[in-house]
Parts: structure tokens; C-alpha cells; sequence
């Protein structure tokens, strides 16, 4: 238990010990990740809309 404490103090340390410039860029590739995943959805929901329409069309044409 006790080496468990102190792998884990060890891990603080060594964490606040990042530079910030790291840090930032941490919370920069986070947040770029979050609006990728974003934009892959509202790609979906588009390429779903077109499908839609597509469909519509080909069915009114028929």
C-alpha cells in the first residue's frame, strides 16, 4: 500500500512539474479532438439530409 502512496505522490509531482506550454497544448489537442467529433456528426446528420431528399426526389420522379 505504501509503495502504492508513493507511486502516486511521485505521479503529482512529476505533473505539476509539466511546463504550461505543454499543458495548453494538452487542452488545445482536447479541444481540437472535441470539435473534430463535432464536425464528423454534423457531417452525418448532412450526409442523412441529402439521403433523405435524394430519396424524395427519386420517388416523386417515379
Amino acid at each position: 500500500m505504501r509503495e502504492w502512496v508513493d507511486e502516486i505522490s511521485d505521479y503529482m509531482q512529476q505533473r505539476e512539474s509539466v511546463p504550461e506550454p505543454l499543458i495548453e497544448l494538452s487542452e488545445e489537442y482536447h479541444q481540437a479532438v472535441l470539435e473534430t467529433e463535432i464536425f464528423f456528426e454534423a457531417a452525418d446528420e448532412l450526409q442523412s439530409a441529402i439521403t433523405s431528399i435524394v430519396g424524395k426526389i427519386e420517388h416523386a420522379n417515379s
